[in-house]
């Protein structure tokens, strides 16, 4: 079984300047229902999340505003993976 989540906020070329990428690897909890990411653009721009867990993805996209991005990633118990 995977023991490591990665969770990615890529930043893209219509983003804020100051803004900048975020990617980050955990340990996952074994017993853990799911993993989400989420992250809320400033006023406008254009934001990519993303959770990883072995060959599992999600991916979440926002645009302008104050719009939310987000993604998660649940476990399936009955095959102990991730989907």
């Amino acid at each position: 079984m995977e023991t490591r989540c990665t969770f990615a906020l890529p930043v893209s070329a219509a983003t804020i300047v100051a803004a900048t990428a975020m990617n980050e690897t955990l340990s996952i909890e074994k017993n853990a229902l799911y993993y989400a990411v989420t992250a809320q653009l400033q006023g406008g721009g254009d934001i990519m999340c993303k959770i990883q867990i072995g060959d599992a993805v999600r991916v979440g996209h926002a645009r302008g505003g104050y719009n939310i991005c987000s993604a998660q990633l649940n476990s399936v118990p009955i095959n102990g993976g991730w989907g």
